[in-house]
């Protein structure tokens, strides 16, 4: 049998992506994707009780807003670009 005939896994099957040797790159996006939304639910929870004790009640939303907001209005570095 030719090497040139070999049946490749279809795109978009986990044996392709296993085949690619792209499943470490993929694992370690679906780790920081789940960092930042553990680190998001954690604050979102316990930022208003902190807060309250505080007396601060009234700016909670403009705080874990700005939270958000600052983390995806920064640009990565070029040199991102150039490894992709």
């Amino acid at each position: 049998m030719n090497q040139d005939n070999a049946v490749a896994a279809p795109a978009g099957t986990w044996r392709a992506l296993w085949s690619s040797h792209m499943l470490g790159r993929f694992l370690l996006l679906c780790l920081g994707v789940w960092l930042h939304a553990a680190d998001t639910l954690v604050t979102a929870t316990i930022t208003p009780s902190i807060v309250d004790e505080i007396g601060g009640v009234a700016y909670v939303s403009w705080m874990i807003s700005l939270y958000q907001v600052a983390p995806s209005s920064r640009a990565p570095p070029r040199r991102c670009y150039a490894s992709a």
